[in-house]
């Protein structure tokens, strides 16, 4: 792994998931839909489109782990990029009811009690996986990030840091990010709320905006990061089959609209 500047920005070749004004575009869409279908659970799920959207979401981050496997920045921030995507397995029916088995199981009397014990254990383990997996990528993500600040710092300022000032620096600034963001949660919980409420949903989203932001927020560093490095913000590579890598990942990501708009369409439909 090159700590040098212009030699990673080289190797932009091997990375194939958008970035910079794509990525962040992106991002913002698919952090809107996971807000506003938080806690609703789908009726039904239509497996090949569910299978797809695995397969166009999971699919690019491979490919790109594979072409810079010697560079290991790049493979902790394309998975890292899957964190939002894993948190958001959490609002279907499964994994919801690892936190909430009282709201979906306990209050189910026509089921029968083995069923339930049944249903409860693959609750918990399939639960316990997605956390664990959220919380894996997130660490990953966020170290990856703070090499990326490293690198991308001015050569200036590199003689002056060190691993243990850079960890400092970045503790010290999450926790004020952190601080910052709950102050804010709190002050716009209300706005947010009553948003959802709109969309059919009764339940405190402020809670899972700060768990997002703190999951996601370096996805969001990265794309800008990246653009930076590369000098480019279209957030597309150049070379072809990375393009065409991150194109399908940007529709894959984005197919989450549908879960939205299915979300709609069972809302009007019951009224």
């Amino acid at each position: 792994m090159s700590d040098n500047r212009e030699e990673i920005a080289k190797s932009i070749s091997c990375y194939g998931l958008p970035y910079g004004t794509w990525g962040l575009a992106c991002w913002l869409v698919a952090s809107v839909t996971t807000f506003l279908t938080y806690a609703r659970p789908r009726k039904r799920q239509f497996m090949p489109l569910f299978i797809v959207k695995i397969v166009m979401t999971v699919g690019p981050v491979i490919f790109t782990c594979i072409r810079c496997h010697g560079e290991w920045v790049f493979v902790l921030i394309a998975c890292g990029k899957l964190a939002p995507w894993a948190l958001k397995m959490l609002n279907d029916r499964i994994t919801l009811q690892f936190f909430k088995i009282g709201k979906y199981n306990d209050d189910s009397d026509d089921e029968g009690t083995e069923n339930k014990k049944v249903t409860k254990a693959v609750n918990v383990i399939l639960g316990t996986c997605a956390v664990l997996t959220i919380i894996i990528l997130c660490i990953g993500g966020w170290a990856a990030l703070v090499k990326f600040v490293l690198i991308v710092a001015p050569p200036k300022y590199k003689d002056s840091f060190n691993v243990a000032s850079a960890w400092i620096s970045v503790i010290i600034s999450s926790i004020i990010f952190i601080v910052v963001l709950l102050c804010v949660s709190m002050c716009l919980c209300a706005c947010i709320n009553k948003i959802s409420e709109c969309f059919g949903s009764d339940e405190d989203i402020a809670g899972i905006v700060v768990i997002y932001f703190l999951v996601a927020s370096h996805v969001l560093f990265s794309h800008i990061l990246l653009a930076d490095l590369y000098k480019d913000w279209n957030g597309l590579a150049s070379e072809k089959y990375s393009r065409i890598s991150a194109i399908i990942f940007l529709v894959g990501r984005n197919l989450h609209i549908i879960d939205f708009l299915q979300y709609l369409y069972e809302s009007y439909s019951n009224r």
